[in-house]
């Protein structure tokens, strides 16, 4: 898995100090799983709220400190740490921040990170974060999800319920507009395997073109869900909506009630 030697010491200390108020997300849990396509350069940890953030860097940082490990803040204000740990010549940059609890599933405990977010909610995030922000790891991350996990035509759907105002439309003019690759930009990131930028681009653009194509068919009543089967799992990719339940978000997430008829 695309999960360092390092990261692996790390999260096998501060794993332990998880809990559904304080959970690893970002890069690094959508990038835990075996195929996944690239480690990422730091930890995130969100939490529900600033205080939460406060109480959990306080005790993983004591749990660090007593593994040997040497700590320096960089970032210390009300709902967000940032701080890279050291130890034998190796850093990791660990993330500590609040994060709304409007979410669709509720986190998931993980042998590895103790907690992490759902790969729903991860997916979710992920495209919120490719509409706000120009970084090729998010379109490495984005083709992964897609791919693997969840359309994106489904996963504009969806993000579109965790930031009300946002339709798809305006995500996939974003998505376009911050889809900006270069081969300078590609060798910043540690990929498991070597990736050309200007396949990358292609890939990404027909990624987008099909979005568009599919997000024409969804139901328009609703905007915001994500649609899930008698298994209650969200699938890749569907054509039809007829035998799907629609699920939305709610605070701390949920899982869904299926209908029987």
């Amino acid at each position: 898995m695309p999960i360092d030697e390092f990261q692996l010491l790390v999260l096998s200390i501060i794993g332990r100090n998880r809990n559904p108020n304080s959970y690893v997300a970002g890069g690094s849990a959508i990038n835990s799983a075996d195929n996944t396509p690239r480690f990422s350069n730091d930890l995130d940890l969100f939490h529900a709220s600033a205080e939460a953030v406060q109480s959990s860097f306080a005790i993983d940082q004591k749990s660090l400190v007593q593994e040997g490990f040497t700590l320096k803040v960089n970032v210390n204000q009300p709902g967000f740490i940032t701080a890279v740990i050291t130890k034998s010549g190796e850093s990791l940059k660990l993330d500590w921040a609040s994060d709304s609890s409007f979410r669709f599933f509720p986190v998931e405990t993980d042998p590895l990170m103790g907690y992490r977010l759902h790969i729903v909610d991860l997916a979710t995030n992920k495209c919120l974060a490719l509409a706000g922000r120009s970084e090729v790891r998010d379109i490495i991350d984005g083709l992964y999800l897609h791919e693997h996990v969840m359309s994106l035509a489904f996963t504009i759907w969806a993000a579109c319920g965790k930031d009300p105002g946002l339709t798809p439309d305006f995500i996939l003019t974003q998505l376009r507009r911050n889809s900006r690759i270069s081969p300078e930009s590609l060798a910043l990131e540690r990929t498991v395997r070597p990736v050309d930028a200007v396949q990358l681009k292609r890939d990404w653009t027909a990624c987008l073109d099909t979005a568009e194509s599919a997000l024409l068919n969804f139901p328009a009543e609703h905007l915001g869900c994500v649609f899930v089967d008698d298994q209650k799992q969200v699938p890749r990719e569907v054509t039809s909506f007829s035998h799907l339940t629609p699920h939305h978000g709610s605070v701390g997430g949920a899982w869904p009630a299926i209908r029987t008829s």
